[in-house]
């Protein structure tokens, strides 16, 4: 019913413009009444309807009304779009596009990369790689690129090799150590098949909606040098209207954005959980020993009253920061409110965060010892007259506890 209304009220715009043309002084007059220009577009719920939310009113200060039409799958959107029923859509990469309109003779075009979405492998049986046993199944999208995506994660493990081709698949497969069974599914089912299966490789986009949040939850992320950037698109030839070009503007804009309103409810929920408060009461149980990333003063103490869960050090540039027990490097990358941030993944299902830094010395991926530096503080964002800073959290089984707890800082 709406995209019926929609296409009434827009083609009777257009009649209304066509009719008056031979009065230049009464279409100029109409035009200034004019309801703001639609733009619609589909998305995915999570994040992207998300990130579009947050569009909304810059388009509305420039005259346009964002419409977003929420789909569940990476079929529908692209057809849409071809078809002139959406102006324009966004949940998918570039490499999953050419391989659409390989397929679908499409004329879809990307405007501008918005954000990259790490893919991640997750599982309800193990905590680690090396816990995957021989003939374990791991379940992976069936579409080309996002399955060649997810078996690149398992080769640059060590998992699997392949033959040199454009998008991977199974009958691709070189050599295989651990003779793991590949289970090819439909992308938006990867998150319910988890207790069938040993591991599965989900779409951020899928991840979310099903809790499971890519930074804490996921065994293995993402290489962030990944090719797989989110992209608006669009159908060959709209690329330069005035519309798209406001969309792609603002997009940009928010394209080093402030967390999105599910990882906001994510810390609301913390903060809010009764389980929380256990912590607050008595001391969790860590089993072994957890070294001070670095030695300085506190200039902001752990406060869940104030929402800051975390403890900000202050320290000198260059000062090494130092991974506070053995782990995996989960995150490792520049972020625009929080200069590079590291994420180090511990046993005992605890998580190191560590923000603010000037630079890192570590990639994504990398096993780190007690001690070993893997990053460097400074002034983060360039901020005049802002010293350098640590701001350090530490999580267990998805809660925040405060590390002055663990550790002594000065």
């Amino acid at each position: 019913m709406l995209k019926n209304i929609l296409k009434f009220t827009i083609a009777s715009v257009l009649a209304f413009g066509f009719n008056a043309c031979n009065d230049s002084k009464e279409v100029k007059e109409t035009k200034v009444e004019k309801k703001d220009i639609v733009i619609k577009i589909g998305a995915t719920p999570v994040p992207h309807a998300e990130i579009l939310e947050a569009v909304k009113p810059i388009l509305k200060a420039k005259g346009y009304d964002l419409q977003i039409v929420e789909f569940t799958d990476y079929v529908t959107p692209n057809i849409a779009v071809n078809e002139g029923e959406l102006d324009a859509n966004f949940f998918q990469h570039l490499p999953y596009l050419e391989e659409f309109n390989k397929n679908k003779n499409t004329e879809l075009v990307k405007t501008v990369n918005v954000h990259l979405e790490p893919m991640g492998l997750y599982s309800h049986k193990i905590k680690a790689l090396s816990e995957l046993a021989d003939g374990a199944t791991i379940a992976v999208p069936n579409d080309p690129t996002n399955e060649s995506r997810a078996l690149d994660i398992l080769a640059k493990q060590g998992l699997l090799t392949f033959k040199e081709v454009p998008f991977k698949t199974v009958i691709d497969i070189v050599n295989n150590p651990k003779n793991l069974q590949i289970k090819e599914l439909d992308a938006p089912q990867l998150p319910r098949v988890l207790d069938e299966v040993d591991a599965a490789i989900i779409n951020t986009n899928y991840a979310l909606p099903a809790n499971l949040n890519p930074l804490s939850d996921a065994i293995v992320l993402e290489s962030k040098d990944s090719p797989y950037s989110n992209i608006i698109v669009v159908k060959r030839g709209n690329e330069n209207k005035d519309s798209i070009k406001a969309l792609d503007a603002a997009e940009l804009d928010l394209s080093e954005l402030a967390p999105t309103e599910k990882e906001k409810e994510l810390r609301e929920q913390v903060i809010k959980e009764d389980k929380y408060n256990v912590f607050e009461s008595s001391k969790p149980k860590v089993s072994f020993v957890l070294f001070p990333p670095a030695q300085g003063s506190i200039l902001q103490k752990y406060n869940v009253g104030n929402k800051h869960l975390a403890v900000t050090i202050a320290l000198t540039n260059n000062t090494p920061i130092k991974a506070v027990a053995a782990g995996t490097i989960i995150f490792s990358d520049w972020t625009p409110s929080s200069g590079y941030v590291v994420i180090i993944r511990h046993k005992d299902d605890i998580l190191s965060v560590y923000k603010n830094a000037a630079s890192v010395t570590k990639s994504q991926g990398n096993i780190v010892r007690s001690g070993e530096v893997i990053a460097l503080a400074g002034n983060a964002n360039n901020v005049q007259n802002s010293g350098a800073t640590l701001h350090f959290e530490l999580w267990k089984d998805g809660f925040p506890i405060d590390p002055t707890q663990f550790i002594n800082f000065n």
